[in-house]
């Protein structure tokens, strides 16, 4: 089996010592994949490099033995330690656009739809620069948005004709994203929204909430389900 990550949560707060209070990679993901007996990951995707979505990678990079990463391309000053990991483990780094097609594995594809290669995205919301990828598996596809707001959404999903099964909320369901007009245009059957217990910026929004229930989606939340699994039968 190969071994994919998409995003690793957050990492801050460094204390005295030099241990981060926070740290996905380090708390979640990395005690998990050692569980299942994952020695080393195959890909790595980071929609973006805000450090809620990047920190955790960072550990995780810093543990075991990575095939690539695939980012937007977008050099982060933030994200000095993110760069130095993939030049001093020479990790192969691919730099994805709408248009990238992956094959990850047998009846496994990832496609990006946002943004374009030729974009410049200094000039856009560090949120805006997320990459917006459909990872299929089978004849079942999960769209992935990242932190993109609804101007981006109405911007992809105007003239791309997708239906999925899943939908990753994006902005970890916070109002900026998951707009009446995504949902209507890609009319998801259920939904994973990742965020903290008890976050201090109250995500999910209530809206959203709202406009998922209106269109009968049911939702998974990571803050009250815990880890969420998604299994699928080609």
């Amino acid at each position: 089996n190969r071994v994919f990550l998409i995003d690793g949560g957050p990492r801050f707060r460094r204390r005295s010592d030099g241990r981060w209070t926070v740290d996905a990679g380090r708390d979640v993901i990395l005690p998990y994949l050692r569980s299942i007996g994952v020695n080393k990951i195959d890909g790595v995707f980071v929609t973006h490099h805000d450090l809620d979505h990047v920190g955790g990678v960072m550990t995780v990079m810093a543990e075991l033995p990575i095939g690539f990463v695939a980012d937007n391309g977008f050099s982060d000053p933030d994200c000095d330690q993110y760069y130095q990991l993939i030049e001093t483990h020479q990790i192969p780094h691919i730099i994805l656009g709408s248009g990238s097609k992956l094959n990850l594995n047998q009846h496994v594809n990832l496609t990006v739809v946002y943004p374009k290669l030729t974009d410049t995205l200094e000039y856009l919301d560090p949120n805006d620069q997320s990459l917006v990828m459909v990872l299929e598996v089978g004849t079942h596809q999960l769209l992935i948005t990242g932190d993109a707001s609804r101007d981006v959404e109405r911007d992809v999903f105007g003239d791309l004709l997708l239906y999925v099964d899943g939908y990753w909320v994006g902005h970890h369901g916070s109002n900026t994203s998951t707009s009446d007009f995504l949902l209507d245009a890609v009319r998801p059957e259920w939904a994973v929204i990742s965020s903290g217990r008890s976050n201090r910026f109250g995500h999910p929004h209530d809206l959203v909430i709202q406009r998922l229930e209106q269109r009968h989606i049911q939702i998974f939340k990571t803050a009250t389900h815990g880890a969420i699994q998604w299994s699928v039968d080609h």
